[in-house]
């Protein structure tokens, strides 16, 4: 069954606008060492669209967030090793309900440098 979509309906629909600091025009490369090693893995990223936009280059000692999925916050565990680090990065998954950028604030609260946010 064919159904047309009222023009009223696309009109409401929320659209996307894209400029030059998009980070659909944008992309990252992330480089993981264990600690000694002088060559490691490279993944590509995609940078969120709350983050810097100028180029930039990160060192710190990963961090795995504590539940993983940073759902009702950080552990106490978690927050103290990005405390004890003055370079912190977390790793957080992505999902269980919690939105990107709500995972962001929790590692940024906590006092991490950076955030990751995978599957």
């Amino acid at each position: 069954v064919r159904r047309p979509t009222a023009k009223k309906t696309l009109a409401a629909m929320p659209r996307i606008v894209l400029n030059d600091k998009s980070a659909l025009f944008r992309h990252a490369s992330l480089e993981l060492f264990s600690s000694g090693e002088s060559s490691g893995a490279n993944v590509t990223c995609v940078p969120a669209e709350f983050g810097p936009i100028e180029a930039s280059e990160i060192e710190g000692s990963l961090v795995v967030a504590s539940p993983r999925s940073a759902k009702g916050g950080l552990s106490d565990g978690t927050k103290r090793s990005i405390q004890q680090s003055s370079t912190a990065i977390v790793y957080i998954e992505r999902g269980d309900g919690i939105t990107f950028v709500n995972k962001a604030i929790h590692a940024q609260q906590a006092g991490a440098r950076a955030v990751i946010i995978g599957d």
